[in-house]
């Protein structure tokens, strides 16, 4: 542990240590289950320092998953973030219960942020990558900003070269934006993600040693590091048409022709429609099991509906 951090073993840590990891697993993690987001233990190429924030971590995707999507991008350079929280009280003020109650509310509510970390980075980041090449957090008053271009820098959404010497109109295209609803997004949920989550260090509960020494208090905290990057761009279609068969039809198509550098096809199966609380009867409706003229809807059944509040109406 670092100079000034101890994990004291009282019972009021314990404690509040079990209240922080409880809160945790309450929240879903749709990030994962959707498709969108998968993640990856970063490797660093100089020694791990926990209180500086622009350590840069290298990723080099060289076989593995990545090769067998056909992405031969190597040396994927993204930079880690510290995101923490911190909660204190006065010892004297340890014997009222009402500002024991405070704590304890606090330590939940620090647990609940991470419980919610991830999915509400991974959707921010792909709502941001619709129209913006990057993607920022901003964290009590500091930003952190994580560009959105996938590995042939070209933003996550948008027409992507099929092959590297990105031939005249040998490319896909990952969105429809020609309307106006809310988007909505079809993905393959057994591809390599669209968005990845780089993992330096997971969150931990810590108590600081230098308050409990001079400041008559006693504070604890809970820092992780974290990076954010565009992963394989086939792996999701992006549309903000109305959500109807005949558009949701279309999505379906568009991904079937997704092509891999090489020219040959990439086989994405879009098996999750992701949308937003706004599109959630649209959704339902588009994967019932009977049409509105009695026939077998074919799509029922091979895709699931997933409802990310995360989204933006």
């Amino acid at each position: 542990m670092s100079t000034g951090i101890i994990r004291a073993n009282d019972e009021l840590f314990v404690s509040l240590d079990i209240i922080w990891e409880r809160e945790q697993v309450r929240s879903p993690d749709l990030w994962q289950t959707s498709g969108v987001g998968q993640q990856f233990q970063m490797t660093s190429i100089k020694s791990r320092v926990p209180r500086i924030t622009d350590n840069i971590q290298t990723k080099p995707w060289h076989g593995g998953a990545r090769l067998e999507q056909g992405i031969v991008h190597s040396d994927f350079e993204w930079e880690s973030k510290l995101f923490e929280a911190t909660c204190a009280i006065d010892r004297d003020e340890m014997r009222d219960i009402n500002r024991f109650g405070d704590l304890i509310d606090k330590t939940a509510s620090m647990g609940k942020s991470v419980s919610r970390f991830r999915n509400t980075n991974v959707f921010g980041f792909l709502e941001t990558a619709l129209t913006a090449d990057e993607f920022v957090i901003d964290v009590l008053g500091d930003s952190h900003t994580f560009p959105t271009l996938a590995h042939d820098d070209v933003r996550l959404f948008g027409t992507h070269p099929n092959n590297n010497e990105q031939i005249p109109g040998n490319e896909y295209l990952n969105i429809d934006n020609g309307g106006g609803d809310p988007f909505w997004y079809l993905s393959d949920s057994e591809s390599l993600a669209p968005v990845f989550v780089g993992q330096d260090r997971d969150f931990e509960f810590y108590e600081f040693e230098n308050e409990f020494r001079s400041s008559n208090r006693r504070k604890w905290g809970h820092d992780g590091r974290f990076s954010f990057a565009a992963g394989d761009p086939r792996a999701i279609f992006a549309s903000n048409q109305a959500l109807t068969d005949a558009f949701f039809d279309a999505a379906r198509t568009s991904m079937a022709e997704f092509k891999l550098e090489d020219g040959t096809p990439s086989n994405n199966e879009p098996d999750t429609l992701i949308v937003s609380g706004a599109n959630e009867r649209a959704g339902r409706e588009v994967l019932r099991e009977r049409q509105a003229n009695g026939a077998d809807n074919v799509f029922a059944g091979i895709t699931r509906l997933v409802v990310v509040r995360y989204l933006s109406a």
